[in-house]
């Protein structure tokens, strides 16, 4: 287990039906793709929905663009409206991105930072935090925390408006993808998930069903949720690691009491 509280190989399941099919068959993954998950160990649905956050965003609170005073800090969700790249002196490059929403527009600005250019394209939706500030009277954020989301709404609010995961990730797939992954395989396993502590043992330590355990990992409702599917999974890692010893040492005396 890591400090996330994820389950490790022991502890799993070793699913042969749905969750032990190969990942590459989730949606958005295909066999390229399974290449690259292979790296992170990921090669079943099990593996694929075991891929826990190793960090999250906190992105319930998202402010309208024209609504963000100077000098305060926020998180808001914009459309890229055009990119200019230009050279000032000593060969230094700024990049200034103009985003908005119905309520106003804000410039991103990125120094010696040339080859975000081609990141940034009109009409795709981006995720900011950062302080706003006034530069000759105009509203920027200098080097802001940023993740570009896409174009569709729906496929916004899997990003933002939430708390969003952060994951491993490997050369080739980003936070955006990873998240439709996860979330495609989640959606489609749910039923698989069986339990496999009792209910007077979750009743016990107050911790949810092993099902909304991995819902609450990928996608908390909140960061009490959070510590529960956590621990959860804590307890499920130790109620097996005694399971195993005490097989173990029942073996050792079995073997003990045999006659020479």
């Amino acid at each position: 287990m890591n400090g996330f509280g994820k389950p490790n190989m022991e502890t799993r399941s070793r699913q042969t039906g749905l969750l032990g099919e190969s990942s590459q068959y989730i949606k958005g993954v295909g066999p390229a793709r399974q290449v690259l998950l292979e790296r992170l160990g990921i090669s079943t649905v099990e593996d694929l929905i075991s891929h826990f956050p190793r960090g999250y965003y906190d992105r319930r609170t998202l402010v309208p663009v024209g609504k963000i005073a100077p000098g305060s800090s926020a998180t808001f969700i914009a459309t890229i409206l055009a990119v200019s790249l230009r050279r000032a002196r000593r060969g230094q490059t700024i990049l200034t991105v103009a985003v908005g929403d119905e309520t106003g527009v804000v410039n991103l600005v990125f120094f010696n930072q040339p080859y975000l250019e081609k990141l940034f394209k009109q009409g795709e939706r981006v995720v900011v935090s950062g302080e706003l500030g006034l530069y000759k009277d105009r509203r920027q954020i200098v080097s802001p925390e940023y993740e570009i989301i896409g174009g569709e709404l729906t496929e916004s609010l899997l990003h933002a408006g939430r708390i969003v995961p952060i994951y491993p990730l490997t050369a080739g797939i980003s936070q955006r993808m990873m998240r439709k992954i996860v979330m495609a395989a989640s959606e489609k396993c749910a039923g698989a998930i069986e339990e496999n502590l009792s209910a007077a043992l979750m009743r016990a330590f107050g911790v949810p069903t092993r099902r909304e355990a991995f819902t609450q990992v990928h996608y908390p409702e909140s960061y009490e949720a959070l510590e529960r599917a956590r621990r959860r999974f804590k307890i499920e890692e130790v109620f097996f690691l005694h399971l195993l010893l005490k097989e173990r040492r029942s073996g050792i005396a079995r073997t003990r009491s045999r006659p020479p």
